[in-house]
């Protein structure tokens, strides 16, 4: 057995005792023991057979009279972004209605509310990278050590349309502008600078080729 199986496997044992809902467990259970396999999976390569019949049974969880959580998050969970991008596409055609509105709305209420908010977060993760990356700046000026902040800004800034994206949503999904919460100084002057400046303008010449970033592209993922 490889020592990825046998730390995944620590790590889902440990979830048993982690006080969360359920909902909140049973995605950390999956999101762990799927990570090797995404990590070998090319983001661009998506089965649209596969597509189809995640659509389908989703369509079929979503109108059944039962909410069934676990099928619900294990269906969007063990996907990759790029292939879950499709599905959400798929969704809406067959649907007439965008995924992750259709699961957050009230006839949706059978779901516990902690997996909706999951559901919700993963689609709107997968089909937009600008959201997904606000979210994460979001959560890294949360936190007391600035590393994952520098580190999240960095890679994200070499990218300027996308940055620029980022800083202009980033606003509506906190309230606040990211030039702001970085100038506040409380890590050090040396460090507000070279946050401010990211913020700022981005690196001459910095660019993001044709094609180069599909669904699912993380420049800010860490």
């Amino acid at each position: 057995m490889s020592h990825r199986r046998v730390h995944g496997e620590g790590l889902v044992s440990i979830l048993d005792d982690v006080e969360v809902s359920d909902p909140i467990r049973i995605a950390l259970k999956i999101i762990v023991t799927e990570a090797s396999y995404h990590q070998h999976q090319h983001p661009g390569v998506v089965d649209f057979a596969l597509v189809d019949r995640d659509v389908d049974e989703l369509i079929e969880i979503r109108q059944g009279g039962i909410a069934d959580d676990s099928a619900l998050l294990s269906t969007i969970l063990r996907r990759s972004p790029s292939h879950l991008h499709r599905v959400a596409v798929r969704y809406k055609v067959k649907c007439g209605v965008d995924m992750d509105r259709d699961f957050r709305r009230g006839q949706a209420y059978q779901f516990h509310e902690d997996t909706r908010r999951v559901v919700v977060h993963a689609i709107r993760s997968a089909v937009d990278p600008t959201y997904r990356d606000c979210m994460l700046l979001k959560d890294a000026l949360g936190r007391r050590d600035p590393t994952l902040l520098a580190v999240r800004m960095t890679r994200m800034h070499w990218y300027s349309q996308h940055w620029h994206q980022v800083k202009a949503a980033f606003i509506g999904h906190s309230g606040y502008q990211l030039i702001d919460q970085v100038n506040s100084g409380k890590h050090g002057e040396l460090f507000r600078d070279l946050m401010v400046s990211m913020a700022q303008v981005p690196v001459a010449g910095s660019f993001m080729p044709s094609g180069f970033m599909p669904s699912g592209f993380v420049p800010g993922g860490f």
